[in-house]
């Protein structure tokens, strides 16, 4: 089916269909093998916390790739994914001296790297001072490292990347009529009011206007989002509307 659409769509058609029809995934002999490594190398319970991270992390995946928006988390998964990842530690800690099997190694399978939203957050975690920076670094990292979340898994091989086809194919375009231009994709809710109706420019204007109420509308926002991380119950949440 995708080779198909590649051939009979120009390359710009083909490549927003692709975008919103074909998911990227780990293929499973990648995710065996790391979980073999695991095994092999710090013994069952490591293998058993790694299996709950990884069921954990799924939900802060994008449906179209592998890889974990911290953001999508909630704060009590978020706070046990780093439990985990301080337990691990400790494991490795008591490991290093051990004897190693000879075979495979976690660098011949694959690397990690830090996402863009770790970039982000502590971009905005320096910006708001050493106090607040401190704070968040302590919150996130596990021996100086960045908790799981923060980092993404690549495969080394190409082949441990496949492409799939999502279940519903979407067959219309993104430029016909019958799509709405200004949803946005990016945000959680399906139902978006009509700009028409609910354009709220005019007051956003008014109300950030200067860098004073630019500065406090900022903070409200922050405010909204450490108060929507406390309650671990919410799916999905946005610093835009009370919980």
């Amino acid at each position: 089916m995708i080779k198909r659409k590649e051939s009979e769509l120009t390359k710009e058609e083909f490549e927003k269909w692709h975008a919103r029809n074909v998911s990227v995934v780990y293929s499973q002999a990648f995710s065996d093998d790391l979980g073999r490594l695991a095994k092999r190398d710090y013994g069952q319970r490591y293998a058993e916390l790694q299996e709950e991270k990884n069921a954990l992390l799924r939900y802060g995946r994008d449906t179209r790739s592998p890889y974990v928006d911290a953001a999508k988390l909630s704060f009590s998964v978020r706070e046990r994914i780093r439990e985990i990842d301080l337990e691990q530690a400790m494991i490795r800690e008591q490991s290093k001296n051990a004897k190693r099997s000879p075979g495979l190694l976690f660098k011949d399978v694959a690397k990690t790297e830090l996402t863009a939203r770790y970039k982000k957050d502590k971009a905005d975690a320096l910006a708001r001072g050493k106090a607040y920076y401190d704070k968040w670094f302590n919150d996130n990292h596990v021996d100086g490292h960045p908790v799981s979340y923060y980092t993404k898994l690549i495969p080394l091989k190409q082949e441990d990347l496949e492409f799939r086809l999502n279940p519903m194919n979407q067959e219309l375009s993104a430029d016909s009529p019958l799509m709405n231009p200004y949803f946005n994709f990016d945000q959680t809710e399906t139902r978006q009011p009509k700009r028409f109706h609910y354009d709220n420019e005019e007051a956003y204007d008014k109300a950030t206007n200067t860098p004073e109420k630019q500065r406090l509308y900022d903070a409200i926002v922050q405010v909204m989002s450490e108060a929507n991380s406390k309650l671990t119950w919410l799916d999905s949440s946005s610093p835009y509307y009370l919980p």
